[in-house]
């Protein structure tokens, strides 16, 4: 379970870091002023350019944040699916346990009464111990 948070969270870094890569392109677009060199300068109609800049910079912005959200919302999501896998694996092992502590239970009374004979009884032990 450690190598798999490990994992989870290399992986969220790694988005978050695209996230911000491209909220930061999308801001150095929007504060351009359309002769610098995020937008390129090559145009010779000056609006134009800072209206495609302000285009590009929301879009960036945009994309930006909304990878953020999906990283925050991956990490929450696997972090529970990890906790839930591992109760779950708790819970089971758990019910194992107080399955084989019943059967051994009934095993002792049922050689008790002579319902099995003791070699009967250890031999189903040890089984039920092996299993365990």
């Amino acid at each position: 379970m450690e190598d798999k948070m490990k994992l989870i969270k290399r992986n969220c870094l790694i988005i978050a870091i695209v996230g911000i890569i491209l909220i930061c392109v999308g801001i150095g677009f929007l504060s351009s002023d359309g002769g610098s060199t995020w937008g390129g300068g090559w145009y010779s109609d000056i609006k134009k350019q800072q209206e495609e800049d302000a285009q590009i910079g929301t879009i960036c912005l945009l994309i930006g944040i909304g990878v953020l959200v999906v990283d925050i919302i991956y990490y929450n999501h696997s972090k529970a699916n990890l906790n839930n896998s591992n109760s779950e694996i708790k819970n089971n092992v758990s019910l194992t346990n107080n399955n084989s502590a019943a059967k051994l239970k009934q095993l002792k009374e049922m050689c008790d009464e002579g319902i099995i004979s003791k070699e009967e009884y250890e031999e189903k032990k040890k089984k039920i111990l092996d299993n365990m």
